[in-house]
């Protein structure tokens, strides 16, 4: 155990609580501390990452052009990978895989939860709800979010879909230029292929 003290070039293969680490890794856990350009698979809370990747929990800490593998919670991620959870921080360039809400995602690809946040030029393979979601695949379930120039193979609803494939159930939303393979009901369809039932739209 190291507490409040400076590692640098090093590796902290045990507990580093409140002090800074940098050109290094801490496999273990690291709370209240900066840690750039290292790696980082344990627990880091509270603290500042760039250029590393982070497999265990972040939260309340900026992380840049990183992998962020674990919890990310209230913190801004660009150029990063984010596997884990990722809540109320803007993420872009990069990929969230786990769950993301209320923070905006821009080319990037999300394939867990995202609630509540606008989402462009990327992959949302998990639930988006209640954001925007353009040039991008949304596998999951989407519900009150526009999607354009897009895949969504899950379920969509109360929301615009264009120039994409609706494989999954999409209601109250308009759709043109692509295929609808489960359940619309209420929109307007045009230029499409419907495999399922539609009913209620044009």
């Amino acid at each position: 155990m190291a507490r409040d003290h400076s590692v640098s070039l090093c590796k902290v293969p045990g507990m580093a609580r409140d002090h800074s680490v940098s050109f290094c890794e801490v496999p273990c856990m690291a709370r209240d501390h900066s840690v750039s350009l290292c790696k980082v698979p344990g627990m880091a809370r509270d603290h500042s990452v760039s250029f590393c990747k982070v497999q265990g929990m972040a939260r309340d800490h900026s992380v840049s052009l990183c992998e962020v593998q674990g919890m990310a919670r209230d913190h801004s991620v660009s150029f990063s990978e984010v596997q884990g959870m990722a809540r109320d921080h803007s993420v872009s360039f990069c990929e969230v895989q786990g769950m993301a809400r209320d923070h905006s995602v821009s080319f990037c690809e999300v394939q867990g939860m995202a609630r509540d946040h606008s989402v462009s030029f990327c992959k949302v393979q998990g639930m988006a709800r209640d954001h925007s979601v353009s040039f991008c695949e949304v596998p999951g379930m989407a519900p009150d979010h526009s999607v354009s120039f897009c895949k969504v193979q899950g379920m969509a609803r109360d929301r615009s879909v264009s120039f994409c494939k609706v494989p999954g159930m999409d209601r109250d939303h308009s759709v043109s230029f692509c295929k609808v393979q489960g359940m619309a009901r209420d929109r307007s369809v045009s230029f499409s292929d419907v495999q399922g039932m539609a009913r209620d739209h044009t």
